[in-house]
């Protein structure tokens, strides 16, 4: 299991990708602990539902995109450190999928919280 592991890192694409995604989800936590105090209680982040109190959510539930992220990130990072032996393509493939993720989750906050403030 560990050669698995100094394999996988020695790929710059699927290291920058892991760290990326690990970096924005605490980029994302602090900036959801930092500016959870003012705001308000309901915020608007279903917008893919129809208009009126479906699309509100309340201050914990901010967190939810932040949960996927880190789920995806986890997962992919497994799936590719047991896929890279065989399919590096793949492991790449999977560590860029989870790096945009956390990319589009840490947007969808800022973008959520700048609106309300």
């Amino acid at each position: 299991m560990n050669a698995r592991y100094k394999e996988l890192i020695t790929d710059k694409i699927v290291l920058g990708s892991i760290l990326g995604g690990i970096i924005l989800c605490v980029f994302h936590l602090l900036f959801l602990v930092l500016f959870l105090s003012k705001l308000p209680i309901f915020l608007p982040l279903f917008n893919q539902l129809p208009w009126g109190e479906a699309r509100l959510a309340t201050k914990t539930e901010s967190f939810i995109p932040l949960g996927i992220a880190v789920v995806v990130l986890a997962s992919n990072a497994i799936g590719a450190l047991f896929l890279y032996q065989k399919m590096p393509l793949v492991s790449r493939f999977l560590c860029v999928t989870s790096l945009l993720v956390s990319v589009f989750s840490f947007v969808i906050i800022i973008r959520t919280i700048l609106i309300v403030l």
